[in-house]
């Protein structure tokens, strides 16, 4: 008998059919160890994306606090730098230009420089290139995998807007007068509609402004001739009938941002008027913080401007009277002359005290007479009254402090912008006694103001 051949060939047919399970089946657990492995790579480098994030966040901004307490160190070491720098032939200098010995010396303009020893390399390159001293010894100076950059910027220099917010008549008038000062050197800016839709001359912008931080109910009336109380009427409901969800505040600023919740301030007037460049602080006109009065060794030529014509004689200063042909000459020329002047003296003060600046204006002594000519005549009001609007040494201090940590795909910054208040702070002795002043001083100043970006 034959054996049918027929079971062996479906067992072999079977084997054939079931021969590529075993690779399918690995085929399928590598597919899914591969998602898994790719969500599981996503999480793991998105959260060491993040922890390096964090961790070069943090070092940006103790880099910018490093920044901050250095230049805090620098402004605490002025007076004794002073008498090095006024002595010999840049004291007999300027004491024959100003007929008075310098005063307070800037050292915080040179700042990068002089604290570049404790900056990166290329920092420490620009100390050694200064200072000609030779670092090779030194230890445990500079960082690295980092740096910071900084800028100290005088706030006393600038319009301090916050006159207004002490209540007084005497700030009251002083605001009305320098605002209107200042305005008035951009007419144009008051014939356009505001970003709100409204149209608002020079003198409300201006009592706008000195009615958000002064403490009473009044409208102010902003005209410069006024030499007491400027209104009586009480302030409107402006902001809540444009639909505004806000009112004036009659509190000081509490910070320069705070201004464009002003009425009428809008980015033209803060391009033209605040901030003309938004990336040189020092370009500022005015500020919010401050002695309340102005720095004529460090203000802008527009911000000095606004103080001269504020308590100048308009009929007898030209470069004041908006109705002289001559005034934008004169007022071009003055602008000249402190870009000249400052420029030859390179951040040596020139000013000590009030009267010499105003005696220089008024075409008095040897400077005084050089640039005459390109100012015009200035006839004050009051000296006296001039000069206590004046001063000629910087109490109050911005530090714009930058920690930089430059990483392989993104580069990670970190702001911070501190005013510093050298002024020795008050002391209420008893209570409800008067406030004197607190005989521990801090010679590195009271940090007022502190914000981080």
């Amino acid at each position: 008998m034959r054996v049918s051949a027929t079971p062996k060939r479906k067992k072999k047919r079977r084997k054939k059919d079931e021969r590529g399970i075993a690779l399918l089946m690995v085929l399928g657990a590598i597919t899914v160890l591969t998602v898994f492995l790719t969500e599981l790579q996503q999480e793991t480098t998105a959260e060491l994306a993040s922890a390096i994030a964090d961790r070069d966040s943090l070092k940006a901004e103790y880099l910018a606090k490093s920044a901050i307490n250095l230049s805090r160190l620098l402004i605490a070491s002025e007076q004794t730098v002073r008498p090095t720098i006024t002595q010999g032939q840049i004291g007999m200098m300027l004491a024959m230009l100003t007929q008075g010995q310098p005063g307070q010396i800037p050292i915080w303009e040179n700042a990068n420089e002089v604290l570049g020893l404790f900056n990166d390399q290329t920092g420490a390159d620009e100390f050694v290139a200064v200072s000609g001293m030779d670092i090779s010894t030194g230890k445990n100076l500079g960082v690295s995998g980092g740096r910071f950059d900084f800028k100290i910027v005088d706030e006393d220099g600038k319009i301090n807007l916050n006159v207004a917010a002490s209540g007084s008549v005497t700030g009251e008038i002083q605001m009305v007068k320098q605002l209107a000062s200042l305005m008035s050197q951009k007419p144009a800016l008051f014939e356009q509609m505001d970003a709100d839709g409204q149209v608002s001359d020079l003198r409300s912008i201006c009592g706008a402004i000195i009615d958000w931080a002064d403490p009473n109910e009044q409208a102010v009336v902003c005209d410069p001739l006024l030499t007491g109380p400027g209104g009586s009427a009480s302030e409107d409901n402006f902001y809540q009938t444009i639909g505004l969800p806000y009112r004036r505040k009659n509190a000081a600023f509490d910070s320069l941002e705070e201004l464009r919740l002003v009425r009428g301030i809008g980015d033209d007037f803060w391009a033209n008027l605040v901030e003309p460049d938004s990336g040189r602080p020092e370009s500022r006109i005015v500020t919010v913080w401050g002695q309340g009065k102005l720095n004529v060794n460090s203000a802008p030529a527009e911000a000095m401007l606004t103080v001269i014509c504020a308590h100048a004689v308009q009929a007898a200063t030209p470069m004041c009277n908006p109705l002289d042909p001559t005034g934008l000459v004169f007022q071009q020329g003055f602008v000249g002359a402190v870009s000249a002047v400052r420029s030859f003296v390179r951040g040596i003060p020139l000013f000590s005290k009030p009267a010499q600046f105003r005696q220089i204006i008024k075409g008095q002594g040897m400077l005084g007479q050089m640039i005459g000519p390109m100012i015009g005549p200035v006839v004050f009001q009051s000296d006296s009254e001039f000069d206590k609007s004046i001063t000629t040494s910087s109490k109050v201090l911005s530090i714009y402090a930058e920690g930089v940590v430059p990483g392989r795909k993104r580069t990670t910054r970190v702001r911070i912008h501190a005013v510093i208040d050298t002024r020795q702070p008050p002391q209420q002795m008893q209570p409800g006694g008067p406030a004197q002043a607190s005989p521990f001083a801090n010679p590195a100043g009271n940090i007022v103001h502190y914000r981080i970006e």
